[in-house]
């Protein structure tokens, strides 16, 4: 459902005629995109833990494949 709200938005934009409006329409999208974006931080424990555990899984797929063949 986000998905397709960002993708109407640009639309919307483009069926504007006048240049000026239309970059403005954009530039307002840019500041409100910007004002959603959260700082990411560095990972927590539990997320690095998640991914050592999905890379031991990949490594494990991984190994029974045939190089051989």
């Amino acid at each position: 459902m986000l998905a397709n709200s960002a993708l109407a938005a640009p639309l919307q934009c483009r069926q504007i005629d006048s240049r000026k409006e239309r970059n403005a329409c954009y530039e307002q999208q840019q500041r409100q995109g910007a004002k959603k974006k959260t700082p990411e931080g560095p990972p927590t424990d539990h997320a690095l833990e998640q991914m050592k555990q999905e890379n031991d899984r990949l490594s494990k797929r991984l190994q029974g494949i045939c190089r051989g063949c």
